[in-house]
């Protein structure tokens, strides 16, 4: 039966929807979009198995406090299904916006079921599951045996591994998804899922140090750290963003495991000075001890009854000690200070940190299901736009950026060329083509733009005075394309009737 000591929370998981149509369409165009048809059709197996994997994943988990399927085998899913995403990835950087091919993924909040996020993202699809990993292995860590040292020390390391989870969530996919961010996907609120993760795992450490009896210090350095972070918790479950995602019951839960540990530590603080020999010390400290348990078990009550009724077993255990250390000072004669001041350090009593997951972004074997394709190309660098030229009043058919960066010329189906300053400023427009201006070049030297027209001839411009410098025709059809030498010494000229 859990005791307030052992008592641990579960997360629950996110819920999501039936994609398995939409998606694998979306994923056999993006296929058709680079191999063709014979592509596509070597791939479907694949993208079947994906879309079917998914959709096993979406009936189990998520949608209850204990699933049918073992947690271990859940982990493994998940983990294969975001390795499947990270082949996709790989291979199509950009899958995010209402113009890409990828579906519309709904998400259910985890806290909030009847909030849901929509978006066509491939990085909500990641988000989500990523967060039903770090959830899978939460459970899989309560499912453990707390009751051997071993078995202290599997849940411990299986709770620092969800925390891992959490904190790749929150610097990598969460910070990739389209506003508005589901407020279980906050930096916020994932900040806090990986602090409670943290906390869970160093109480079973707690628990295997008591287990293997430890000597009493030790065993109140790692309660007074319990009582820390515990306190710690509660502060943030105050804070009013966090207070709209998290039931109010979380601040009476830490509050109560705060105060707890803090009452643990005090207690086995007053047993060490007893086996120590100076019970004229532990006195007064198991005296303080039971007094804060009687504050303790008031907040038990706001928690459970269940709670309440085992710190009132923890009560029944520090009286034993007290009467103890009292019956062995009758004969000790020691002085008994009416109270003392305990100073509990706690240097080297976090064991709890973070595991990052190893597993989910390094496709390979079946998990890169786009491996026909080819391998993965050097991954594209995107840019943020720095500004729009504006100004021409037909279609931009053509545009050259000077060698040295500084310059931008721009050809119009309005007949103008314009030179720019970068990264915005209008320096020139230039007026000579009777016609649509079909391309555009300039120099590698900087010196001289060329513009190429529908009315067949190419004109040689000089790029710091705007001057017309020469006028070249020949041509008997539209020029369509430009282009200079590296010594900036000559100009090859294309047109549509096939001479250059």
């Amino acid at each position: 039966m859990p005791t307030a000591y052992s008592i641990l929370l579960c997360l629950p998981g996110k819920k999501t929807t039936d994609t398995d149509a939409s998606f694998k369409n979306a994923l056999l165009q993006l296929v058709r979009s680079k191999c063709g048809d014979v592509g596509a059709s070597e791939c479907y197996p694949a993208i079947s198995r994906v879309t079917d994997l998914r959709g096993w994943l979406q009936r189990h988990v998520g949608t209850a406090a204990k699933p049918e399927v073992p947690p271990q085998e859940l982990r493994e899913a998940l983990s294969k299904y975001l390795r499947c995403l990270a082949s996709l990835v790989a291979r199509f950087p950009i899958l995010e916006g209402e113009g890409t091919c990828v579906p519309r993924f709904t998400w259910h909040d985890a806290f909030h079921p009847n909030r849901c996020t929509a978006q066509h993202s491939i990085s909500l699809e990641r988000a989500g599951f990523l967060f039903n990993l770090g959830t899978t292995t939460c459970h899989q860590a309560l499912a453990c045996d707390r009751s051997t040292p071993q078995g202290a020390k599997n849940a411990s390391l299986l709770f620092q591994e969800a925390a891992g989870v959490f904190t790749s969530l929150q610097a990598g996919e969460a910070a990739k998804i389209l506003a508005p961010q589901p407020d279980d996907m906050s930096p916020m609120c994932l900040a806090v899922l990986t602090k409670l993760m943290l906390v869970q795992a160093q109480q079973c450490e707690y628990r295997k140090a008591v287990l293997e009896r430890v000597n009493h210090r030790e065993t109140a350095r790692l309660a007074e750290q319990l009582s820390v972070l515990y306190e710690e918790l509660r502060r943030d479950f105050c804070d009013p963003k966090l207070s709209k995602i998290f039931d109010k019951c979380m601040v009476a839960y830490t509050t109560f495991k705060a105060s707890l540990f803090h009452a643990e530590a005090l207690a086995q603080i007053g047993k060490a000075l007893h086996s120590e020999g100076a019970v004229g010390k532990a006195i007064p400290v198991l005296k303080q001890a039971s007094s804060y348990l009687l504050g303790t078990k008031e907040l038990a009550k706001s928690v459970s009854e269940a709670m309440a009724g085992s710190v009132a077993k923890i009560q029944d255990a520090v009286k034993k000690a007290l009467a103890l250390a009292k019956r062995d000072n009758t004969i000790a004669q020691q002085h008994v200070p009416a109270s003392i001041e305990v100073d509990i350090t706690l240097l080297g009593a976090l064991l709890a940190q973070p595991i990052l997951p190893s597993n989910i972004d390094v496709p390979d074997g079946e998990d890169d299901f786009l491996s026909q394709m080819g391998p993965p190309s050097k991954p594209i660098q995107y840019f943020e736009c720095m500004t729009t030229l504006v100004g021409h009043t037909g279609e931009v058919r053509g545009v050259a950026i000077s060698s040295d960066g500084d310059h931008i010329v721009t050809g119009s189906a309005d007949g103008t060329v314009k030179v720019w300053g970068v990264p915005e400023e209008l320096l020139a427009t230039l007026c000579a083509h009777t016609d649509e201006v079909t391309s555009v070049a300039i120099t590698p030297d900087c010196t001289i733009c060329i513009s190429g027209s529908r009315d067949k001839t190419a004109k040689v411009w000089d790029m710091k005075t705007g001057q017309l410098k020469a006028n070249l025709t020949g041509h008997t059809a539209v020029v369509s394309c430009l282009a200079v030498t590296p010594d900036s010494s000559t100009c090859l000229v294309g047109s549509y009737d096939d001479t250059i």
